[in-house]
């Protein structure tokens, strides 16, 4: 193992969220559950988003579980304001959180805190044709989507790449978070199993040149959404002109790009400043030689 390998390990463990494994998630799931029972047609209630895809990264304290509560529709779909729904499924929750419990705008589900995280409740209709309706961040209307399938066909592509594609989402998507989300978490991770769809992930400093140079081009684009039936999922979240998302990525690659540079000279302190300037103090700096950022 090189050094650099070393050093990009040594960043994977520190990017895992420190007590993930023993959440209680199942008591999350039945505390919303119960609150809702009996007042709504619940029919399951279900763990989706990043925990359930392998993809959440530290610290613990700015997690999120994201909570499915599926409904049945019966012979309808649901039509009109989903922000209205919202507001009836937040008078069933508040028992579980009432100074704090909030509607999030850019989620449109239920933000609950929970500590040490929060969980964001998403009601889902089920449809007759496959998928749910949840609700639209954008039109506040109702859309299609299928966070069930997001799941699967992530960890579809994670072991296509031998189980390489997990940890080279969390890095990227903690580079995301350093620098106050200027991208919609998911996006990135649909991005990244685009980008590498018919590219194998031989290195992670390697990967990263690739997904940021590419980005370059892409990331002013809304992505398909993977589900059967749904629409796009857009990617701004604090960017708000095309430009500024052009020069996130535009930055990233070439730090990636100096930092190659170094390691082919032999100069590897100086590299691992190049990758700190991206990921900060989660970049290790065990190479001998280095000195501050």
């Amino acid at each position: 193992m090189t050094i650099l390998e070393r050093e990009f390990n040594e960043l994977l463990l520190r990017l895992e969220p420190r007590g993930r494994n023993t959440l209680p998630v199942t008591r999350y799931r039945n505390s919303v559950h119960n609150a809702l029972k009996g007042h709504m047609p619940v029919r399951d209630v279900m763990v989706v988003g990043s925990h359930a895809r392998g993809t959440m990264i530290a610290p613990i304290s700015h997690a999120d579980i994201d909570m499915l509560v599926v409904l049945d529709a019966g012979t309808n779909v649901p039509e009109g304001n989903a922000t209205l729904f919202l507001e009836s499924m937040r008078g069933l929750l508040i028992s579980l959180s009432p100074k704090l419990l909030r509607i999030d705008e850019k989620l449109q589900g239920i933000s609950v805190p929970f500590p040490p995280v929060r969980l964001d409740v998403i009601p889902a209709f089920i449809r007759k044709e496959g998928g749910y309706c949840i609700p639209d961040p954008k039109t506040k209307q109702w859309m299609v989507s299928d966070p069930e399938q997001h799941t699967t066909g992530i960890l579809a592509a994670d072991r296509q790449q031998s189980g390489r594609l997990l940890p080279l989402i969390r890095i990227i998507k903690t580079w995301n978070m350093l620098r106050g989300y200027p991208f919609e978490p998911f996006y990135l991770e649909l991005l990244a199993v685009w980008f590498f769809g018919a590219i194998i992930i031989e290195d992670y400093p390697s990967a990263l040149s690739y997904f940021f140079k590419k980005g370059i081009r892409e990331s002013t684009r809304a992505v398909k959404d993977p589900a059967a039936d749904g629409g796009f999922v857009h990617g701004f979240r604090a960017v708000r002109r095309s430009q500024d998302a052009v020069d996130h990525f535009t930055e990233a690659y070439k730090r990636t790009e100096n930092a190659a540079t170094l390691v082919a000279g032999n100069l590897l302190p100086r590299a691992v400043s190049e990758w700190r300037k991206l990921f900060g103090s989660y970049f290790p700096s065990t190479v001998p030689g280095f000195i501050g950022r």
